[in-house]
């Protein structure tokens, strides 16, 4: 019984990746989502392919229009990927996505130190842009995200 339910979602997981919006994130790296009023961003750390499970560092911050700075509204930390659960004599996983604001972004890991990011799973993804910096903004004394080129999901 074990074996076939590891086995049906192993073939979910590997159909999951293909034909979505992703992009590769590294341990470290920043990912920054921004709507039209808001700008979130996230760092991962500890991805593991193995257990499929990452957890994240992120902040939501608001564009300051006088100043063109960015205030920060509220941080936190939280852990994304598959959560093992037991109902009866059943195991199964649910996906945690990567969530805070409104933003809720699915992850799944690709190797070690790495995973992806599923962008299109985003609920008002019409006006949602991405970009992806190679180091950690959140330790930055003021988060200044310029010079990122930001992609749409659609």
């Amino acid at each position: 019984m074990r074996i076939t339910l590891a086995v049906i979602i192993f073939i979910f997981n590997i159909s999951f990746a293909y034909g979505y919006k992703t992009e590769v994130a590294k341990n470290g790296e920043t990912v920054i989502l921004q709507t039209k009023d808001l700008i979130g961003a996230f760092v991962l750390s500890n991805q593991t392919p193995t257990f499929q499970q990452a957890t994240y560092q992120w902040a939501l911050y608001k564009k300051d229009a006088q100043s063109l700075s960015f205030i920060k509204i509220d941080s936190g930390n939280g852990v994304t990927g598959d959560i093992p659960k037991k109902f009866l004599f059943f195991e199964y996983v649910l996906l945690n996505p990567i969530k805070f604001g409104p933003f809720s972004i699915y992850w799944s890991g690709k190797g070690k130190r790495s995973g992806w990011v599923y962008f299109d799973f985003f609920e008002n993804n019409s006006d949602l842009k991405y970009c992806i910096y190679s180091y950690n903004l959140l330790n930055e004394t003021q988060f200044m995200p310029y010079g990122c080129h930001y992609k749409n999901v659609y």
